[in-house]
């Protein structure tokens, strides 16, 4: 992994756009079909499928924009009712890969409208300079997080309507 040019998080929100993202989103098949069997069937798994498919499309946008000083990650774990998001940054220190910090988002419905509730977040701060870099990189996560329950709804939301 290469470390790409930091930019600030008022340059990564301002660069964001939903539309762009959401119509590569209907642009890539696998991810359409995927929206497609949600809306056809509204069964877990499929959700489970969609929201894959949605991290996939927001993920590859912040991978062209990284915009923390450190290597971050999204990843996804599926069960039964539930479906929790990591956002992950990690070190690289004497050519290991080592996850420093982390925090959980769990994907909820209220009124047909996703959102994350965020839950337990690690850190390993120890001076003030570390601690600003640790608020802002989880700033930078919540913002990714954001994206990806604001892509899901708008597509959600917009073949609602179409239907």
């Amino acid at each position: 992994m290469t470390k790409q040019k930091v930019i600030s998080f008022e340059e990564l929100k301002e660069n964001f756009c939903l539309e762009t993202t959401k119509q590569r989103f209907l642009d890539f098949e696998p991810a359409k079909n995927n929206l497609n069997n949600y809306l056809k069937t509204r069964k877990e798994v499929d959700l489970q499928q969609l929201v894959g498919s949605v991290l996939i499309q927001c993920k590859s946008y912040f991978e062209k924009n990284v915009c923390t000083n450190n290597i971050w990650n999204l990843d996804t774990f599926f069960s039964i009712g539930l479906l929790r998001i990591t956002y992950a940054i990690y070190i690289m220190e004497n050519n290991h890969l080592y996850r420093k910090d982390y925090m959980f988002a769990y994907l909820e419905e209220k009124n047909g409208i996703y959102d994350f509730e965020y839950s337990m977040f690690n850190a390993t701060v120890t001076n003030k300079k570390k601690a600003k870099q640790l608020k802002d990189d989880m700033e930078v996560g919540r913002f990714m997080l954001q994206c990806c329950a604001d892509l899901l709804n708008n597509l959600l939301q917009e073949q609602e309507v179409v239907k």
